[in-house]
């Protein structure tokens, strides 16, 4: 059985964003920015395995700049395919009356390795989404509490006038990218730098 540490994995992505609040909070802005746009939220998707690819490069001691939040756009298809499938999963439950944004929030919850593995293992949209489930389906138990949590904080931000999210977004990223560095495991850089 795998082990939790929520608190410190919010802690460690707290202490992360800090030490260079520009070069977690920018990437952040800019996925925050594209989704107030209509068209935008559908790239979601590659600007978050792209948010991953950075902090995965700057976990391993590798340099990453907001630039490269575009490497998602490596795994386009993928990273929106799955974009679309979560967004539209978490959507539908949300409509359920009077408990729609808890179920809707506990939904994503099953996919949290979604993204990463599409990063980091190259996985298709569904073979990313299949492994997130098995591995949710093994430890459900844990990982709904720190899905919960770390999202609590991730949306945090909000209640500073909405700027907040800038800073609160990257901790949430960041302590999930613990999650799968400790679960699962960082590989070699997968994404060609150039």
């Amino acid at each position: 059985m795998r082990e939790m540490k929520i608190g410190d994995w919010l802690k460690e992505g707290f202490e992360a964003v800090k030490s260079d609040v520009i070069g977690y909070a920018l990437p952040a802005l800019i996925i925050c920015g594209v989704c107030l746009t209509g068209i935008g939220i559908l790239i979601v998707g590659p600007l978050l395995c792209g948010f991953y690819y950075i902090i995965f490069q700057r976990m391993k001691g590798q340099r990453a700049t907001t630039g490269d939040l575009f490497k998602g756009f490596d795994v386009l298809w993928d990273a929106l395919l799955a974009w679309v499938f979560i967004f539209a999963v978490t959507f539908i439950v949300g409509l359920v009356p009077f408990l729609g944004i808890i179920l809707s929030l506990l939904a994503g919850a099953p996919f949290i390795f979604v993204f990463p593995l599409i990063l980091e293992r190259r996985l298709s949209f569904i073979d990313a989404i299949k492994e997130s489930l098995q591995l949710f389906k093994e430890q459900w138990s844990d990982l709904i509490p720190f899905y919960v949590v770390a999202s609590l904080v991730g949306v945090a931000g909000l209640l500073l006038v909405g700027i907040g999210v800038i800073f609160t977004f990257p901790i949430y990223v960041y302590a999930t990218a613990c999650l799968y560095r400790d679960w699962i495991g960082l590989g070699a850089p997968t994404i060609n730098s150039k």
